[in-house]
């Protein structure tokens, strides 16, 4: 049985720091974001950005090193929405370019 996308952005915001601190890492949250339909939705998307905001603030530090991993996906992500007449979409684009930034700053 296959969780709708809501569904699996609970269960992402529930992973946000305890998890990431226990298990050192956002594996389990990545595992969950695979999933998601980041493409056909702009408010999943939107959503995604900003549970992913959270789990990089508040998770354990190697968490930003699993987020590089996936930057250039989400970086697609948000192309994708940034060329789109979606007002959701655009949020979601601009969120993209501010994850992205901020991660390109800590990484320095």
């Amino acid at each position: 049985m296959r969780l709708p996308a809501s569904a699996k952005l609970l269960t992402a915001r529930r992973y946000r720091s305890k998890k990431s601190m226990h298990a050192k890492g956002a594996f389990t949250f990545w595992s969950y974001a695979i999933g998601l339909p980041l493409s056909s939705s702009s408010i999943v998307s939107w959503k995604f950005c900003h549970v992913l905001h959270k789990v990089l603030r508040d998770g354990h530090p190697n968490v930003l090193h699993d987020f590089t991993r996936h930057k250039s996906n989400i970086r697609e992500i948000g192309n994708l929405w940034g060329h789109l007449h979606d007002r959701y979409g655009q949020l979601a684009s601009v969120y993209v370019k501010l994850l992205s930034t901020k991660m390109d700053f800590h990484q320095k």
